[in-house]
């Protein structure tokens, strides 16, 4: 299967890597993205979040478009590796808020100039993932960073 380094960093100590799977564009996996009425088309990506070389989180991503400025993105999280806590902990930076901040900061790279006003995004997470209802917001450069809240 062909993966595509699309973004690294540090997170919380660890190098972190975010990997798009490349084949399995459009592959929805029986998963249903719901986009805004705004959106007039849109495609699924696949990737996978490594630290260490070990994979930590999987994300099925909806990306949505309202004619061909980005709109609406949609992320689906899986769990992958025990070091992922469940809920966050503590009153600390959540690692996979971070993880996913991580992937979004390539998909804003990826279509600078072409985004449709306010770009809204939600995170979907599947058991044993929980308690984590602030990932949904806006997503944008600001002061030329990406960021989501």
């Amino acid at each position: 299967m062909a993966a595509n380094l699309v973004s690294r960093g540090h997170i919380l100590g660890r190098v972190v890597m975010a990997y798009e799977l490349t084949d399995s564009r459009d592959f929805t996996e029986g998963r249903e993205f719901k986009f805004m009425a705004s959106v007039t088309r849109h495609s699924i990506r696949h990737y996978e979040i490594d630290s260490r070389g070990e994979l930590m989180l999987r994300l099925a991503v909806g990306i949505g478009y309202e004619n061909d400025f980005l709109r609406d993105v949609i992320v689906n999280v899986s769990k992958e590796h025990d070091d992922v806590p469940n809920r966050p902990e503590g009153v600390g930076e959540d690692v996979v808020e971070l993880m996913i901040q991580l992937m979004t900061l390539s998909l804003l790279k990826e279509h600078d100039g072409r985004l449709a006003g306010i770009v809204e995004w939600e995170a979907i997470l599947d058991a044993p993932l929980e308690g984590r209802n602030y990932l949904r917001g806006e997503v944008g450069f600001r002061g030329g960073l990406a960021s989501a809240g």
